[in-house]
């Protein structure tokens, strides 16, 4: 079993150790050494209760969740090491100055470097975790809570608060709700577990709101008298779960699409003379470059000047919309007024062909927005409309801040899947998060 002395020194060498980070270094506000070392465990609780704050209003639920298990692990280690509370800080041993210097700092860093708030978060919960797993309990009679989850609530109608700690069944520990009693459904060592009423669970529709719980349990007596009678001693804590509201985003889809548009003009195809002597003659009314026959419209032709010969037809089944096929009728001219007798000749005729011509034009604009209400549990399918060549998807979280997808993609409680007709938006509760 280790001594007080080799407990304390341990707890705070593992803390040195995990932290690696001076006061220096963060700018913290150093610590007055005739302070007592419990004032300053719970100055440091008041700037992460701060930090908790911050990071809720920022929608950081890992720093959140971070800066909670941060203040159950300092609390645990007061309770365990509560001889040592009342001692001047410069008092204290070194390793034991150290263990509360590179704590402030850590907290001061989490308050100042936003670059670095999900590395300084993940490094609080090392720290949290190390303080925990280094407080002897083989033979302790202290009764103390170590952790409690799950911290935030996405969406569950219905809460089981888990309590974590040492010599829980000693204790007698009863959950408050809004003021009423919550049911306890099991109660181990080193366990409790309470039902929290749909009620008091339940999310608000777009607000985030923290359930405040008061903990409460049973400890032996400090005093000589209530030690000698078997008195006990009520500690309360208060505990929180931060409640994530049930539409916790608004979305807006916006996508870019080809729109083709059919351009239409009327049209006079000139196909020149024809010219033969009693013979049918063929030709195609080609329209511009660029340009297609809309053989939807009538066509029809218009005759020019001749002799012998006329503008007979079409041939529909040798016509497209890249020609129609025409064709001219033509006989022979006899000329009887020349002097040597009868001569004959070629008739002829010009034809010109009317119609319509069109043309499909494609241009990239702006489709049909689509807007709504992003909630816990039910995926939003967005139907892509037809010629979709882009598209943007802007989520506003309900603090405000704004996250932008242009196809698959991971956002911060939600995840974008792209599929050919379909923009599948999907909530996601953040495993960081979880207990």
């Amino acid at each position: 079993m280790f001594s007080k002395h080799k407990r304390h020194v341990a707890v705070a060498a593992i803390l040195a150790a995990s932290l690696s980070l001076s006061s220096q270094s963060a700018h913290a506000v150093p610590i007055v050494g005739t302070v007592a070392a419990g004032v300053v465990a719970d100055n440091i609780i008041g700037e992460i209760n701060k930090t908790i704050d911050d990071a809720m209003a920022k929608g950081d639920y890992l720093l959140a969740r971070a800066g909670m298990q941060a203040k159950d692990a300092i609390d645990a280690w007061k309770i365990a090491n509560s001889a040592l509370l009342d001692q001047a800080f410069d008092r204290l041993d070194q390793s034991q100055r150290q263990l509360f210097t590179n704590a402030n700092a850590l907290i001061e860093k989490a308050n100042t470097d936003v670059a670095a708030r999900m590395e300084t978060a993940q490094r609080i919960i090392e720290m949290s975790n190390n303080i925990i797993e280094n407080i002897p309990v083989i033979g302790s009679n202290a009764t103390f809570v170590t952790r409690y989850g799950p911290r935030i609530n996405p969406g569950a109608d219905e809460i089981i608060l888990t309590i974590r700690g040492v010599n829980l069944d000693r204790s007698d520990p009863a959950l408050a709700v809004s003021g009423n009693k919550a049911k306890r459904t099991s109660l181990t060592q080193n366990e409790a577990q309470f039902e929290i009423p749909d009620k008091d669970a339940a999310n608000d529709t777009d607000k985030l709101r923290r359930l405040a719980l008061s903990l409460s349990y049973t400890v032996p007596g400090s005093h000589w008298y209530s030690k000698l009678i078997g008195g006990k001693n009520v500690v309360n804590r208060e505990l929180s779960v931060i409640v994530l509201p049930k539409s916790f985003a608004k979305y807006h889809y916006a996508p870019r699409v080809t729109r083709t548009t059919k351009a239409t003009k009327p049209f006079t195809a000139e196909l020149g003379q024809f010219k033969g002597r009693n013979t049918r003659i063929y030709k195609i009314a080609n329209p511009p470059t660029g340009w297609k026959w809309d053989l939807s419209q009538p066509y029809s032709f218009q005759q020019g000047s001749g002799e012998a010969g006329r503008c007979e037809g079409f041939d529909k089944n040798s016509t497209t919309e890249n020609g129609i096929s025409a064709f001219a009728r033509v006989d022979e001219i006899k000329d009887s007024s020349n002097f040597f007798g009868v001569v004959k000749k070629d008739g002829y005729v010009s034809c010109n062909v009317l119609g319509t011509i069109y043309q499909m034009n494609s241009e990239t604009v702006n489709g049909p927005t689509q807007d709504g209400k992003l909630s816990w549990g039910n995926p939003v399918i967005l139907k892509k409309p037809e010629g979709t060549v882009s598209q943007i998807l802007t989520v506003t979280l309900f603090n405000g801040e704004q996250e932008t997808e242009v196809g698959n993609g991971q956002g911060k409680f939600f995840q974008t899947t792209d599929n050919r007709e379909t923009l599948i938006l999907s909530p996601v509760f953040p495993t960081a998060l979880a207990e």
